[in-house]
């Protein structure tokens, strides 16, 4: 688990040395005893605000990715010292301070509103198309209680369209178990992709255990804290196990396991409809489909987020994120940093989409070109 407030080794506020005469000591002494019995820290001793900054640039400073991008880092260390005198002020600076970090995806939220993730995915994901239901759509989760992520549409030639919107829902994978349930005695699949800017990585997991036999999800690279190495994570599937496997700096490796969520569609043909609003969860899950040949992926090119973030509680009510680890597909293939670098995943079929096309509607030529592919091969 991440470091906790509080939890640095070393003292890191510098103190100017002080060469004071013997004869005045015992005056300062009694001038400073009447101060102190109001005063919870002495004049040099850092406040809670200004240790929320430096436990950000701490964080910072073991946890990021490429270490090798701050650049001016321990400059930054106590850049504002003087200018931090509140929350408010330690919240504005840290992120001035993550600005300079190199890294896109940094920022120190305010959770005390219930900030966080959504806030992150918000600011520095793709462009989302408007939330609106396809055309003819139905939503199978109607609660109030949890966000509908996921939107079913039955077809009497049993074709069925799934448009999973997001997967900021904790639960998306019990959403899409319920979806993928309730087609069971269908034909073919279309899961649309497009436009889903991410979320959570474990879900995108478990989804992905609902299309396959075996083989393996996903890999991560991630750095060891406080270091400059970096150790390798692999998932992968059994019949029976999701295996979790992590090799650290030194070849050693660390095998866990618990048991896999059922494979709920068995060989039943898939097409994942994919385009540039596609990134970080999306393309960890069509890259899964396609490289273990579980899916056709179409449309365009996704955006090309492989990047995850450590998300780190920090004191006051605030919330670290902050760029710690790399994702690669099965084949070893890394999309991009979201940002300079974006390569993306290609679709198995490119369709463009035609200009002011509606997702679900009846000028979406990318899903009637999928509907086309799958009637094709069921009539084979």
């Amino acid at each position: 688990m991440p470091d906790m407030e509080g939890s640095a080794t070393r003292s890191w506020w510098r103190r100017p040395k002080l060469i004071v005469p013997l004869s005045v000591l015992l005056v300062v002494a009694l001038a400073l005893a009447g101060t102190l019995a109001f005063a919870s820290r002495g004049p040099n001793e850092p406040n809670a605000y200004q240790q929320l900054y430096h436990q950000t640039w701490q964080q910072v400073n073991h946890r990021f990715y490429d270490p090798d991008q701050l650049l001016d880092w321990e400059n930054l260390e106590h850049a504002y010292d003087d200018e931090i005198d509140s929350r408010e002020d330690a919240l504005r600076y840290a992120n001035q301070m993550l600005n300079l970090s190199g890294d896109r995806f940094a920022d120190l939220f305010d959770t005390s509103n219930g900030g966080g993730l959504f806030n992150s995915l918000n600011q520095h994901g793709p462009e989302h198309a408007t939330d609106q239901p396809p055309a003819g759509g139905s939503d199978e989760d109607d609660s109030t209680e949890r966000p509908k992520a996921v939107t079913v549409v039955r077809s009497t030639e049993g074709i069925d369209y799934i448009w999973l919107r997001s997967f900021l829902v904790k639960d998306v994978s019990t959403m899409m178990s319920e979806a993928l349930e309730a087609t069971a005695d269908g034909k073919a699949l279309i899961i649309d992709l497009r436009f889903n800017g991410g979320g959570y990585t474990d879900e995108a997991v478990k989804i992905a255990q609902l299309f396959m036999d075996e083989g393996v999800i996903v890999k991560f690279r991630e750095r060891v804290p406080a270091t400059e190495t970096y150790q390798d994570v692999t998932i992968r599937l059994t019949a029976t196990e999701v295996i979790t496997e992590t090799t650290d700096p030194q070849g050693n490796v660390d095998t866990k396991s618990e048991p896999r969520l059922e494979n709920l569609i068995g060989d039943k043909p898939v097409i994942v409809l994919i385009n540039g609003g596609s990134a970080s969860a999306s393309e960890l899950l069509s890259g899964a489909l396609k490289d273990n040949d579980r899916a056709l992926l179409l449309g365009t090119r996704t955006f090309g987020k492989g990047v995850g973030q450590s998300v780190i509680k920090l004191a006051e009510d605030t919330e670290l994120h902050v760029t710690t680890m790399r994702v690669f597909t099965p084949s070893g293939h890394w999309v991009g940093d979201g940002d300079q670098q974006r390569y993306g995943l290609e679709p198995h079929q490119e369709v463009k989409p035609l200009s002011r096309s509606t997702v679900g509607g009846a000028d979406d030529n990318q899903l009637h070109a999928a509907i086309e592919i799958l009637r094709e091969k069921l009539a084979s």
